[in-house]
């Protein structure tokens, strides 16, 4: 089903979604073993501020040394000290009571579905059903 030359790869994941006058692009990359890379930009939606803006991005090399927009409000430096290297950021700043970054983690926690393999959907599930918002779980998270 995929390439066995790039089984030992890293993956690249990313989502963009609007929510709560937001635009939001996040993405990852990640192995078994460790979180490589990780973004989250944010776009007001609204006539005055439509410019996108980097609300965080991951360091390679050491995580404290990671981008946090300084207009966000919070323990900036605990989310980072806290954020191992085979957990994302995100859900770690949202674990800790961040409230800008609680916005795009309750989104994904609340709306995004993992179809692993066809077999996983409920029989008769149809792309009809998942544009018309019909929500059927596809597994536990």
């Amino acid at each position: 089903m995929f390439s066995t030359e790039t089984e030992d790869q890293p993956s690249e994941f990313e989502i963009v979604f609007i929510y709560k006058k937001n635009l939001f692009q996040y993405g990852f990359t990640v192995d078994r073993n460790r979180i490589y890379e990780e973004w989250l930009n944010a776009t007001p939606q609204d006539k005055e501020r439509q410019k996108p803006q980097l609300w965080f991005e991951r360091d390679v090399k050491d995580i404290k040394n990671s981008f946090v927009r300084k207009e966000l409000k919070g323990a900036k430096s605990q989310w980072l000290s806290s954020t191992r290297s085979n957990a994302l950021f995100l859900s770690t700043a949202a674990q800790l009571n961040s409230i800008d970054f609680q916005k795009p983690f309750e989104w994904i926690k609340n709306n995004l579905f993992i179809v692993m393999t066809p077999s996983s959907l409920y029989p008769y599930y149809s792309a009809e059903q998942i544009f018309d918002g019909i929500s059927i779980p596809c597994f536990e998270v």
